[in-house]
């Protein structure tokens, strides 16, 4: 997320981890911080406390759309985990396509964790094989089997 470490805000990306995993409501404002860290501990908070409301439906499709693909990905997993399965592989599609192989491994991730859900995916899972990265090819041949191919 950030190779400047000088510019790394540790004691903020602490507070966020802690406000999100203890399930602090007001931990949902973390997603509007400026550090994509902390923003990725926004999304976490939703995960944790399974937030349904408008606000956190709202805050969270402002985050698939976020600079940050780590982000991203967390915010289309939340989604999914809210039922807005449409809106989430949209995004996760879009992650496997990305250069960055964790952001790809991220998106498997969901997308595996999804079962049938993320069959509208599968296409691009299977296009995503074009990049021979050996740990993402395991998790494109697992996601595949998962799904019966």
């Amino acid at each position: 997320m950030r190779k400047d470490a000088g510019s790394y805000p540790l004691e903020r990306i602490l507070d966020a981890a802690e406000r999100a995993t203890l399930g602090d409501p007001a931990a949902i404002d973390l997603l509007n911080d400026a550090d994509p860290a902390v923003r990725w501990w926004g999304v976490v908070s939703c995960l944790v406390r399974g937030d349904r409301g408008p606000r956190s439906e709202d805050a969270l499709r402002k985050a698939l759309a976020d600079p940050s693909w780590s982000v991203r990905v967390g915010a289309a997993d939340a989604m999914a985990r809210l039922g807005k399965t449409e809106e989430a592989l949209a995004v996760l599609i879009q992650a496997l396509g990305q250069e960055s192989d964790w952001v790809r491994v991220h998106a498997l991730n969901v997308l595996d964790s999804l079962g049938e859900k993320a069959r509208p995916a599968r296409d691009a899972i299977r296009k995503s094989r074009e990049r021979k990265q050996e740990y993402v090819d395991r998790l494109v041949e697992h996601a595949l089997r998962a799904l019966g191919e």
